[in-house]
């Protein structure tokens, strides 16, 4: 999974915002490259997670098979746990509320 990228970075900022770029597939992936679109959420304030789940392609043969049977369960628990991820940033005592 890729880094999430912010212009913008302000720990423990409750208005911080999150979007989640996942690539269509299941066998595809996301790249770090620049996409006018994800400049202008950026500049926006927004931190930007494009996610290279289990099954994306880049990773080896075992990864994208991974995925197979699979579809719906490891690719969005890999989603998931970028958003859960990202939360913990926003919050000093690591309750998991936010």
């Amino acid at each position: 999974m890729n880094e999430p990228f912010s212009s913008h970075r302000h720990a423990n900022d409750a208005s911080r915002k999150l979007l989640l770029v996942i690539h269509g597939g299941p066998h595809s992936t996301s790249l770090n490259i620049f996409t006018p679109a994800l400049a202008a959420f950026a500049v926006a304030g927004y931190e930007i997670a494009a996610v290279n789940y289990t099954g994306s392609l880049g990773f080896g043969q075992r990864w994208v098979e991974e995925l197979v049977g699979k579809c719906g369960e490891l690719d969005v628990a890999d989603c998931w746990a970028v958003v859960q991820a990202w939360k913990a940033t926003l919050m000093p005592d690591q309750t998991g509320k936010v």
